[in-house]
């Protein structure tokens, strides 16, 4: 292990274990940061900042830039959200009130090339603030390419950043890995070439105050022609000085000299103690929080044992108020949800029920012979869907293309290509489902502490646990529901909401079998809303094409973030942003927010 990962490693450990945040001391909250990034031929950039906030102290907002070089700050402006454009003041004086900085901005110098951006707040509340500013210089032109190395968000901001997104593009220019490489740093998230020939960073989860967002990215010569030159140092250089200490110069396999590994090897002994136990109280906040409570009954966790569900008493209740998304998130708090994409598998059913998508098997042309693939033909009567479903439904039609028919090898390489689109999907589904257990006091929000860390807690009530419990006796009904029926078949009219939930448990099939021993006219019945209308075509098998197209979809997710994975290490192909590095960047700096 290198000294200088050992080194971040240290900074880590005493920034959470010793230092408060920015965010828990001043209140703030900034919602989220949007950048765009246009760039000229001769490597200016006109750069727009969108900060969506809520500001509880202070007089002012401002961006501090830094490492300049030969940089220049031109055309700074600023408006809010509503197109009021601020007045320009000049130079900026941060004793000024509340009240005398409303309406204006300026820029306040530091000294030794720093700069701070600055613009009254004007009132505490719900702000959005759009910052312009061009920047001369901004790509340069190297030795074998020209490219830029840039801090776009700083460390040390005044309050977290829940959402952060950075967008670049060159008009008439569309870039891609075939002419262009991209790598980021300083935070969890990912860069990738749009279809339309942008690039595109964006955050996976908060910025704390540790992180940042510095973008290096590499151009083929001919897409610019920069009026910074330098000719002396090669872009490679810019790349392997922001690669040190990055999770990037893992997959290249570079090594250490002699001296390094021997001091390396001396600091792995001082710190192998402060490190382990750092990971153990990070483990400990990661168990505690996924490991809900469970409110006194049983243990101190909702992951039963298959033993304790065995002696769950049955329920004939559709589970958490007939809510699905709200069942989806219990089901995966509770650690027995098959797939994610057991949620898909459960809409699809839903809308075939609805009427909303017809499911067919189509020809697929192989190189020997022809085979049968899973087809869904949308109706296009979306319109009654709302929330997470119907942007489900949305993704799905996008997947298909002009003709609005998804075949399971075309989800699939959607997927692969848009795995983070998807990804983001189901974090969707899953707030929309914890916000439905929130509405029905299931779950609460607790505050908590290992040793002296504090953090918060999602976690079940006690009327939660009991909904959770009725949720596995339900499941429990449907797996045994042939034995518990034998003589009857009731609710009927229940079987269509039945199997959308039996689906969501990964049990469908089996229930589907035991419905039809006891009623096979539920599905023979061209009345009925399970009836295929399609001779030969048993709900069986629809099952089984229900099930293909989501698996296809999970594996092209898989696939998608695995070959990112590979490809942002040296390829600069798009992926995965490293944790740590970035080193040798202009612009930004430490600090800025509010205050």
């Amino acid at each position: 292990m290198k000294i200088k990962v050992l080194k971040v490693m240290m900074a880590v450990l005493l920034i959470i274990l010793l230092v408060p945040t920015a965010a828990s001391a001043s209140g703030q909250e900034i919602k989220s940061i949007d950048i765009t990034v246009r760039l000229d031929d001769d490597g200016t950039a006109y750069i727009t900042q969108v900060w969506d906030a809520v500001i509880t102290s202070g007089t002012e907002g401002y961006i501090v830039q830094g490492n300049l070089g030969d940089i220049e700050i031109k055309d700074f402006s600023v408006k809010d959200g509503n197109g009021n454009v601020f007045k320009n003041i000049g130079q900026w004086d941060v004793n000024k009130s509340l009240q005398e900085k409303a309406g204006k901005y300026g820029i306040l110098s530091k000294g030794g090339g720093e700069y701070e951006l600055c613009w009254g707040i004007g009132s505490y509340g719900a702000h959005t603030f759009i910052i312009s500013y061009t920047m001369t210089n901004f790509v340069k032109q190297y030795s074998d390419a020209a490219g830029f190395n840039h801090r776009l968000i700083n460390e040390e901001l005044s309050a977290n950043v829940k959402e952060a997104k950075v967008t670049v593009y060159k008009d008439g220019v569309s870039f891609s890995k075939e002419n262009s490489g991209i790598w980021s740093f300083g935070f969890d998230g990912t860069q990738n070439f749009t279809d339309d020939g942008k690039i595109v960073a964006q955050s996976n989860s908060e910025f704390s105050s540790g992180n940042y967002l510095n973008l290096l990215v590499r151009f083929e010569n001919g897409i610019f022609t920069p009026t910074s030159v330098h000719d002396s140092t090669s872009f490679e250089e810019v790349k392997d000085r922001a690669f040190e200490g990055s999770d990037y110069e893992s997959y290249e396999g570079e090594n250490t000299g002699g001296h390094g590994n021997n001091i390396s090897t001396f600091f792995g002994g001082i710190i192998i103690i402060p490190i382990g136990f750092f990971l153990f109280v990070i483990n400990r906040i990661n168990k505690n929080r996924k490991g809900i409570s469970s409110g006194g009954l049983n243990s101190s966790s909702v992951r039963l044992t298959k033993k304790q569900i065995a002696n769950i008493d049955y329920s004939r209740d559709i589970p958490f108020d007939g809510s699905l998304l709200a069942s989806f998130k219990a089901f995966d708090m509770s650690g027995r949800l098959p797939s994610d994409g057991a949620i898909i598998s459960a809409y699809l059913l839903k809308w075939i029920q609805k009427k909303h998508i017809t499911i067919e098997e189509t020809e697929k042309k192989g190189i020997l012979k022809t085979k049968k693939q899973p087809t869904i033909i949308f109706n296009s009567n979306e319109d009654i869907l709302s929330g997470a479903e119907y942007e489900l439904y949305e993704m799905l039609k996008t997947a298909a293309g002009k003709d609005e028919i998804l075949q399971e090898n075309e989800f699939y390489k959607w997927s692969n290509k848009n795995y983070t689109k998807v990804e983001s999907w189901f974090k969707k589904a899953k707030q929309e489902g914890m916000s439905g257990l929130k509405d029905m006091d299931a779950v609460e929000v607790i505050e908590k502490k290992v040793l002296f860390i504090p953090y918060s807690s999602q976690e079940f009530t006690q009327k939660g646990i009991t909904l959770l419990h009725e949720m596995f006796g339900f499941k429990k009904y449907l797996e045994d529901f042939t034995i518990i029926n034998e003589r009857t078949a009731p609710e009927v009219d229940l079987w269509d909401e039945y199997l959308i939930y039996a689906a969501l448990f990964g049990i469908a099939d089996k229930v589907a079998q035991e419905f039809k021993n006891l009623h096979p006219a539920y599905f023979d019945d061209p009345g009925s809303t399970m009836y295929m209308g399609t001779p030969g075509l048993d709900f069986l098998v629809t099952l089984h094409m229900i099930n293909a197209i989501s698996t296809a979809g999970m594996k092209g997710v898989q696939a998608g973030r695995t070959e990112a994975q590979m490809a942002s290490s040296s390829t600069g192909g798009g992926g995965f942003s490293s944790f740590g590095g970035g080193g040798g960047f202009s612009g930004g700096g430490s600090g800025g927010g509010f205050r």
